[in-house]
This record gives structure tokens, C-alpha cells and sequence, in this order.
């Protein structure tokens, strides 16, 4: 019997499929084939017929009353064991997890707020990569199950439980500069149109006895696309119970890092190609209205002047709500803007000592690494950008993460692999033009 997941993944592909297929007749300006519109017919059913759509959602419905009752099940089993057990009375459903004290001989944990949820994910992680039956009667007892049996992964990913995937969301937010600054926006399907205002009413002044002018307001669309984003990593076979709740907080860690630094590359940096999942960001999205040229001879961090950042923030249109900050690599900050604010005077031993606050011209500074440093050739390079990520780009999350695992591709070290994936997009959308900004402007270094 397939399970939840296996289910969810057959009706995202046959809902994949049915959009490829109408979108490809789109871009071709054509009626769709008989071929075509029979394999819709197959997907979304007709007059006459449900389609394969329909009799999966009906599967999937009745797993998800399956899968409710299992959960209850095993939430009135804890609770009768626990109380069998110690006598005491707790509600069902929310047993308290008790870690064991060995559990908990380890440091500060940085993914996870208690060491109770690095617990549950550290049984997760057992269960479902190690393969650890103890470990999956825990999560049955405590009613957490994993969205695949232990014994076959491969054919899809365990949906990892909640207070893991909150952690790794939280961090990736804490972490990645992008995510933490653009709009981001809950995707419902693997392609989703958002709708976007591109210009308002006008007003007219009225002559006497006239009509007054009618104008609209007008929306255009802002496409997402979401795409596979992965991280392949391998841990040590070798578990016990002692290692999982230091295993929860470091897997838990780097996958959120990967993930975080990944986003960043593609928002900030993205060209379209391959490498950036086909993502445009920042760095080729911004037309020339957008980019502010550093004075002549200003071609490094160590060469800005003041007047080429106030350029930049005069380049900035001031809409209404709008919330500027600077995005720069931290080592651009102290070779440019920390420079010029320590060269501005004024400074006494507790000034130095304490540093400059990260803030330049009266607005907040964001550091974000994966822009360029102070090294390699900075000419014609955008060094920062200023301007407020939420109303230029729009991030599209399409689903939670996942995870799969495989023994055998580090078989001779005896290490198992583990993939967690998201799927997201990014759209900068408010880009300027040949003369005009957009909410985000780009510094650029001079040419020489």
C-alpha cells in the first residue's frame, strides 16, 4: 500500500505534467493536439469521467483519516504506558518527552530552543536514516511518525517532523539575508502567478461643466517557478543514544546553512544558469536606471568615497512604506563605510574600542557574504546594494524540506549519505529601466 507521501507525489507529477503540457501549446500559440488533450482528459477527468486526479485525492484523503487514527492510537498508548508506568496523569496527546540524562551531555545546542525537540528530530533521524527500530517504536509511542516505514525510502523523502523543520527554517531566516529581507510568498502548486501593481489612478483637474479624465489601476504578474534546491552530506553509521541529540543539532545545522547560503547566492548573485537553479538575481536583473557608477578612479572598497554612496541613496525613489538598508560583505563595510565614518573625526578610545555601529548615512546595514570581498580585481564590480529587498523581489516557497538517505554511496567508509531538499524561487521584479530605479539600486565600482 503506497503511503501519504508516495500519493502526494504522484499527484504533484500528474499536476506537473497537465501544466507542462498546456504550456507548452502556450509558447507554441496553438490548439492542443488530440494526443494533448487526451492526456489532460486522462489527468483531470471529463464530463463523462474522473481522471486520475480525482481518484488520487480520494486515495489520499482516505491515508490521511488512516494516518489520524494511527496518530491517536499511539497518543492513547503513550499515555496509558506513561501512566502505567509513573501513575501520573497527563492529557493525551501531549505527553512530555523525557530525555534521558545521557541524552544530554552536550554543549549549547545552536539549531534547537530545548533539548526536547532536538530529542524528538534525533529520533527521527534513527529511525528513518539509521534504520533504528527502537528509535522508530519511540516515535510511534510518542505519536511522531515518520512519513515512510524505515525499511524503504526509495521512492521518496520523510517529511521531517515539525520541530525540525521549524529549526531549519528558522535558521536558514537567521542566516540567509535574502529569505530574511524579500517577501516571501506560500506556494499552493509548482507554478504560481502573483499578482503585482504596476501603475495607479490619476488624478485631473476639471474645467467647469467637464467630464473628469477616467484612469485605472493596473496590475501585471510576477511568475514563480519552483526549483529543486539539494544538499548531499554523509554522517558516521555509528549511533547511540547518547550522540542524538548532538546529531540533531549538527545535521540540523548544516542543512540550514546549505540552504541559507544557496538562496543568497541566487538571490543576490543569480545569472540564470544551471548554477543558481536557473534563478536571476540582484546582480543581472537590475537595469541601468538602478545602478549608481562610483567617481572615476574609484574602483575598490579602499577607493568609494563619500559622495558615491550618497549618490546611491539619492539614486533610491523614496515610496511611501519603503524600508532602505544596505547589503554588503562585511569586508567591503570596514574598507569602505566604516573607513569614511572613522575618517568623519570625532572619535575618542571608547569610540574605537566599541566600533562603528552597523549603520551608514542613517540606514541599517545588512552583511551579506556571498556578495564580492576586498580581493581579486574590483573594477566594474557591484560592491552593495541599497534599497528595500521586499519590495523588489518576491521568494516563492513551495514546500517544507525533506530528506532521503542512501548506505551506499559512502559504502567503503561506512557512512551513510543524506539529501535534504526545498523547492523555492526568487523574482526580482522591481528591476528600473534605462533611467529610472526600481526599490533597489547597485553601487558600482568605476572601470579604472
Amino acid at each position: 500500500m503506497r503511503n501519504l507521501v508516495q500519493i502526494r507525489d504522484e499527484i504533484q507529477s500528474l499536476c506537473d505534467t497537465g501544466e507542462a503540457i498546456l504550456a507548452i501549446a502556450e509558447k507554441e500559440n496553438r490548439d492542443l493536439s488530440a494526443d494533448e488533450q487526451n492526456q489532460l482528459d486522462a489527468i483531470y477527468g471529463t464530463d463523462k469521467a474522473d481522471g486520475k486526479l480525482a481518484a488520487l485525492k480520494a486515495e489520499e484523503s482516505r491515508m490521511q483519516r488512516i494516518d489520524a487514527e494511527r496518530k491517536e492510537i499511539a497518543a492513547r498508548r503513550a499515555v496509558e504506558q506513561k501512566r502505567f508506568q509513573t501513575g501520573e496523569d497527563i492529557e493525551a496527546g501531549k505527553r512530555k518527552i523525557l530525555v534521558p540524562a545521557s541524552a544530554k551531555r552536550h554543549g549549547h545546542l545552536k539549531a534547537y530552543a530545548s533539548a526536547e525537540d532536538a530529542y524528538v528530530s534525533g529520533q527521527f533521524i534513527a529511525a528513518t536514516m539509521f534504520g533504528n527500530q527502537a528509535s522508530q517504536r519511540w516515535l510511534d509511542d510518542h505519536g511522531i511518525q515518520a512519513a515512510h516505514s524505515t525499511s524503504d525510502n526509495s521512492k521518496g523523502g520523510y517529511a521531517v517532523p515539525e520541530p525540525m523543520e521549524q529549526s531549519i527554517i528558522r535558521i536558514v531566516e537567521e542566516r540567509g539575508v535574502f529569505r530574511r529581507n524579500a517577501f516571501v510568498y506560500p506556494m499552493t502548486s509548482g507554478s504560481v502567478i502573483v499578482p503585482r501593481r504596476s501603475g495607479g489612478f490619476t488624478s485631473y483637474y476639471v474645467g467647469e461643466n467637464s467630464a473628469i479624465t477616467a484612469s485605472n489601476l493596473t496590475l501585471n504578474q510576477v511568475k514563480l517557478e519552483a526549483k529543486k534546491l539539494g544538499v548531499l552530506t554523509q554522517i558516521s553509521s555509528e549511533l547511540s543514544e547518547d550522540a542524538i541529540v548532538a546529531l540533531a543539532d549538527l545535521v540540523t545545522q548544516e542543512i540550514a546553512y546549505a540552504f541559507a547560503n544557496a538562496e543568497d547566492e541566487a538571490g543576490f548573485n543569480g545569472d540564470g544558469t544551471s548554477s543558481y537553479g536557473g534563478i536571476v538575481g540582484l546582480k543581472s536583473a537590475l537595469q541601468a536606471g538602478s545602478i549608481q557608477d562610483a567617481v572615476a578612479g574609484n574602483d575598490s572598497a579602499l577607493e568609494l568615497d563619500l559622495a558615491d554612496f550618497e549618490a546611491c541613496v539619492g539614486k533610491l525613489p523614496m515610496y511611501p512604506g519603503i524600508m532602505p538598508k544596505w547589503y554588503v560583505n562585511s569586508a567591503v563595510y570596514w574598507a569602505s563605510m566604516a573607513r569614511l565614518m572613522d575618517a568623519a573625526g570625532g572619535n575618542t578610545n571608547g569610540t574605537l574600542a566599541s566600533g562603528p555601529v552597523a549603520q551608514f548615512l542613517g540606514y541599517p546595514v545588512e552583511f551579506a557574504q556571498v556578495l564580492p570581498s576586498t580581493t581579486g580585481t574590483l573594477a566594474s564590480t557591484i560592491l552593495c546594494y541599497f534599497g528595500d529587498l521586499a519590495m523588489a523581489s518576491t521568494m516563492g516557497v513551495r514546500r517544507g524540506v525533506t530528506v532521503r538517505t542512501d548506505e551506499s554511496v559512502y559504502f567503503t567508509s561506512d557512512a551513510i549519505a543524506i539529501r535534504a531538499t526545498e523547492r523555492y524561487d526568487v523574482q526580482v521584479h522591481e528591476r528600473g529601466d534605462a533611467s529610472n530605479a526600481g526599490a533597489i539600486v547597485a553601487l558600482k565600482t568605476a572601470a579604472s
